[in-house]
């Protein structure tokens, strides 16, 4: 935790061949030693949660880090620009990720709208999807998830979604074995919620549903 700007450029200066590296909770790195995360072009997973770190980093990574397939920004000042930036880089050269994670950002519905629109390879090869805690989503991008046919695991806790958007989701994407939400009028459907683990085609084994912290 006592990594700072300083010591972070001395590690990514020295360290050009690491293709794993996790600075989670290291809350003196900014963009202003994050931008050089290019210097370390083989990395194919990136823990960046819980710095200062914002677009300019995405930028970087869009722009230098071709191998990479696990990203974790969360608890970051990550906006729209830089996931709309990231997602224009990266389409371009069919650069897909697994895993996602890009909670308690600053994301609204007009990044999250580039990004599944846009980004076809994307699509095609996401496993997890965690935005968790960006408040500013809603049921209008959110419902666009359902794209992400290859998508797994899916964590969209407190962010404003309806229950007509969850049952969307869940029907739509059927390799999904974990769903996470939190729904704005889960007591205004509280009978259909009931009902919807009976739903035949969410009778998949092993799936884990919870709507507002109540297993379905």
């Amino acid at each position: 935790n006592n990594v700072d700007d300083s010591s972070f450029m001395t590690i990514l200066q020295g360290c050009r061949l690491l293709t794993d590296l996790d600075v989670k909770g290291c809350e003196k790195i900014t963009d202003r030693s994050a931008e050089f995360i290019g210097l370390c072009s083989d990395l194919q997973k990136l823990s960046l949660d819980c710095t200062q770190i914002g677009d300019k980093t995405m930028l970087a990574i869009a722009e230098n880090l071709v191998n990479l397939r696990w990203l974790f920004a969360s608890g970051t000042n990550v906006t729209d620009f830089g996931m709309i930036e990231y997602t224009k880089l990266t389409a371009q050269r069919n650069q897909g990720l697994s895993v996602l994670e890009l909670s308690c950002c600053r994301l609204t519905d007009e990044g999250l709208i580039v990004l599944v629109d846009d980004h076809r390879a994307l699509m095609k090869s996401l496993r997890t999807l965690v935005l968790r805690e960006n408040r500013l989503l809603t049921s209008s991008s959110l419902e666009k998830l359902c794209m992400f046919r290859s998508l797994t695991a899916l964590d969209l806790t407190n962010c404003k979604m309806k229950y007509s958007c969850a049952e969307k989701i869940l029907l739509s994407l059927t390799n999904l074995n974990t769903f996470h939400a939190t729904l704005e009028d889960f007591h205004d459907e509280i009978d259909n919620i009931t009902t919807l683990r009976d739903n035949a085609q969410l009778k998949r084994d092993g799936i884990s549903i919870v709507l507002n912290g109540r297993s379905v």
